[in-house]
């Protein structure tokens, strides 16, 4: 059965991956509105669904790995995103812009404030990730008060997102809500496949087009939501049918290689998607003679453009492995 799951995550995790990078594309602006609809709440449920208390008794043990996993690769994206900007995309390409002062991305990355990371913007979600499963391990430990718990979350997100028209630092604002979603998948964990029901489906897709036709764009790193009561909902829905897809997919093709891949190294193509971005556009624009632009606005193009940038992220992730794989092999001998 856990193999299953983890299975069934992999799927979920590739097409979640996949539909960042199509959002962050010049795509069709209902559909990207329609993506932001669900795509991040489904990552934090997904991660929710991962997480157990069983796995890690010690918070010391399992704040540690986590900083390992998640912070240390935030600070060392940010370096990396932030001097590949500072010295050629603040200057040239498609999104260059040097009214942006140069300090600017550095102080936005320190406090998490997305909208001002112009660096790197989706670097938000591992910092954001990081607190969010802290303050689950922290406040969700004792199961008999987690509906108390959830609901003071969300009493605090409404008031917060409804009074406080300024962000709070290091995603406070955000773990408010995402937490949520967080609790949600490891709740729906416990139920096994049995919940996974085609009529639930059928009405959890309705859901998420309902609140994706009423509520209207929304953006998490942001922290704007519109009205958060149809965010929540819409949002938890999506998390629903698209694990109840996902399982699906892997009923129907079974463990694939791709997939795995794509799921293994969605941190590394979150943080470097909009860099290949860049350099795919650059190719279009001095080597092919086209105009990045032709892009806006359109759909089947930037699917294409999203998949194309998908394939470069995984072969600059094999080619890390091949180089670490070598240096280790070499410092054996």
């Amino acid at each position: 059965m856990m193999t299953n799951r983890i299975a069934w995550i992999d799927y979920g995790k590739a097409i979640a991956i996949y539909l960042v990078v199509l959002a962050h594309t010049a795509i069709y602006k209902p559909a990207e509105a329609f993506i932001y609809t669900f795509h991040m709440p489904f990552f934090f449920f997904m991660s929710g669904y991962l997480f157990s208390f069983e796995k890690y008794p010690s918070y010391l043990q399992f704040a540690k790995r986590r900083f390992k996993q998640l912070i240390i690769p935030y600070i060392i994206f940010n370096i990396l995103t932030y001097l590949l900007w500072l010295f050629i995309l603040r200057k040239v390409g498609d999104d260059a812009n040097e009214a942006v002062g140069i300090f600017s991305p550095l102080l936005a990355a320190l406090v998490v404030n997305a909208k001002s990371m112009v660096h790197d913007i989706p670097l938000w979600f591992l910092a954001a990730l990081f607190l969010v499963e802290n303050l689950y391990y922290l406040l969700y430990k004792n199961e008999k008060y987690n509906v108390v718990v959830s609901l003071i979350l969300f009493v605090l997100a409404f008031l917060n997102t409804t009074f406080n028209k300024s962000r709070l630092p290091f995603c406070i604002d955000i773990a408010l809500v995402a937490l949520l979603f967080y609790h949600f998948g490891s709740v729906l964990r416990k139920y096994g496949d049995k919940i996974f029901k085609p009529y639930l489906f059928v009405l959890s897709t309705a859901v998420v087009i309902a609140v994706f036709i009423f509520n209207g764009k929304v953006a998490m790193h942001t922290n704007h939501y519109n009205n958060i009561f149809l965010f929540v909902s819409g949002g938890a829905a999506g998390c629903y049918s698209m694990a109840y897809l996902s399982k699906k997919m892997y009923d129907i093709f079974g463990e694939r290689k791709l997939v795995q891949a794509v799921a293994r190294n969605t941190l590394i193509i979150c943080a470097l998607h909009l860099i290949v971005f860049a350099g795919l556009k650059g190719v279009m624009l001095y080597v092919f003679k086209i105009e990045p632009s032709i892009l806006i606005g359109t759909f089947f193009p930037n699917v294409i453009f999203a998949l194309i940038s998908m394939v470069i992220c995984l072969i600059i992730c094999e080619v890390k492995d091949r180089l670490v794989k070598t240096r280790l092999y070499s410092a054996t001998q």
